[in-house]
């Protein structure tokens, strides 16, 4: 199955180095997934006024705990979490060259 997602990967990229092959995939989807998730951390932003960690302040004092602020919050951490772990990801990728 390795060899495989390594021929796979060559295929996909026209790279014939295997470790380069699959480096050039990865950063593809790591860059991928940063988009997403900025554009999920750009719409809340905009649609609240404010970021995330103001949010977060707010919510249940200033701002109603209702069904869609918690869905919001959930949603706004997951986006900031994961966009923090998939750039220092993206960060280490490229610090292996």
């Amino acid at each position: 199955m390795r060899s495989e997602i390594l021929k796979l990967a060559q295929e996909i990229t026209g790279i014939q180095d295997s470790d380069k092959a699959i480096a050039v995939a990865l950063e593809s989807y790591l860059k991928q997934k940063i988009a997403e998730y900025r554009e999920v951390v750009e719409s809340l932003s905009k649609k609240y006024n404010m970021d995330f960690e103001r949010f977060k302040e707010l919510l249940g004092t200033q701002l109603e705990l209702t069904w869609e602020h918690e869905k919001d919050y959930l949603e706004w951490e997951e986006a900031v979490t994961n966009l923090q772990i998939f750039e220092a990801a993206l960060n280490e990728l490229k610090a292996y060259g």
